[in-house]
């Protein structure tokens, strides 16, 4: 009988042990299994966040590629997508969005986005001739900080490159009379689509009314009661004329070797 006893209160000790290894190695596997869970958890909230910017970014590039005198019938409508990154060049995908049943993307152009030289090309039409564009400075640098790390050696100093533009061009007073006109004759360093955007933005009043991007063909157009007539002679020489009630404005924008010849010339009533 005492054999019994001790054989049962062995049985007994042995059997709180297993349940107390049980419990503790479910707690064990409760505390594990709420880890797993909470790092589920953060990893969810930091892939939201990460396509949260880069959705962000793209949005961004959209409005950049926008900003710039791209030459395109699609412009309100057009979508950007980055279809390769280098150490400082980004090419751009342009395309617009088809109707349903279709093509859910149609091509319409690429571009180059070249910080290490602070450029933007469009490779459309000519990939060993890119069209050298202009655009906002303020939208370069946000995406230079999306997409380069925020890398301040690709990011442009706007008052700078106001200064270096208002640089670029030596003008002189040519002076003249009533029959020929009265002339002002400027020499650019740029070619001859950046010299057009600084005609508008920089230089002389009449700027104001010339459209923000050159057209490719000849254009006539009225803004403020005012007749501007575009005519387009090649890609390196183009005349614009400004009918006002009280005489005619002309520029006449000729690019020679990289650099812009204009000739403002009034003819008063």
């Amino acid at each position: 009988m005492r054999y019994i006893n001790v054989l049962l209160l062995i049985l007994v000790i042995s059997c709180k042990n297993e349940i107390t290894k049980i419990k503790t190695s479910d707690k064990n596997n409760s505390i594990e299994n709420k880890h797993k869970e909470t790092s589920l958890i953060i990893d969810s909230s930091l892939n939201i966040k990460s396509e949260r910017v880069n959705i962000d970014c793209e949005s961004l590039l959209k409005k950049f590629v926008k900003s710039s005198n791209l030459q395109s019938p699609f412009l309100k409508n057009i979508e950007t997508k980055v279809e390769g990154v280098e150490t400082s060049t980004l090419r751009i995908q342009l395309f617009i969005k088809t109707p349903a049943g279709e093509n859910s993307e149609t091509t319409i152009g690429w571009l180059i986005l070249d910080a290490e030289n602070k450029k933007l090309f469009d490779i459309t039409n000519d990939i060993d001739s890119p069209e050298i564009l202009t655009f906002d400075a303020n939208l370069w640098n946000q995406v230079v900080k999306c997409f380069f790390d925020n890398n301040n050696r690709y990011l442009i100093d706007n008052e700078k490159l106001k200064n270096e533009n208002k640089l670029d061009w030596n003008c002189a007073d040519k002076g003249g009379d009533m029959n020929n006109g009265y002339v002002t004759n400027c020499l650019t360093k740029s070619i001859l689509q950046i010299s057009y955007s600084q005609l508008k933005q920089v230089y002389f009043e009449d700027g104001k009314l010339l459209l923000n991007i050159l057209p490719k063909k000849d254009t006539i157009y009225i803004k403020e009661n005012i007749e501007i007539n575009y005519k387009i002679l090649n890609a390196k020489k183009v005349n614009i004329n400004l009918f006002y009630g009280g005489g005619v404005t002309k520029f006449s924008l000729i690019e020679i070797n990289g650099k812009t010849n204009i000739i403002k010339t009034m003819f008063p009533d």
